[in-house]
């Protein structure tokens, strides 16, 4: 199962980033068009897709490359489960957080 595990995880892991990192992006832009400042849109293209990128990137080494864990099914092996949580869940408390203040 790890053929099939491997690539839907990376993509739901991609795109739940992504769609978090484009939430902030949204909600930064109203509020710095409240306050007469423009921010160019590539660099919310760069921050929303290269952050997601990155995270993903990061997910996919602790989870499929570095875990040596010999169950092929797709759970997380124990010691990778805190850096995949964190990683995933620290994003959308940011922007739960952040886009109401």
């Amino acid at each position: 199962y790890r053929d099939i595990d491997i690539p839907i995880s990376t993509f739901g892991s991609f795109s739940y980033t992504s769609t978090f990192m484009w939430t902030f992006c949204y909600a930064l832009d109203i509020y710095l068009q409240l306050r007469d400042k423009e921010i160019p849109a590539r660099s919310y293209h760069v921050l929303c897709w290269g952050f997601a990128a990155i995270l993903t990137a990061l997910q996919g080494v602790l989870d499929h490359v570095v875990s040596d864990y010999p169950f092929p099914y797709c759970i997380l092996p124990p010691d990778h489960t805190l850096a995949k949580y964190l990683s995933f869940y620290l994003v959308i408390a940011f922007v739960m957080v952040s886009v109401p203040v």
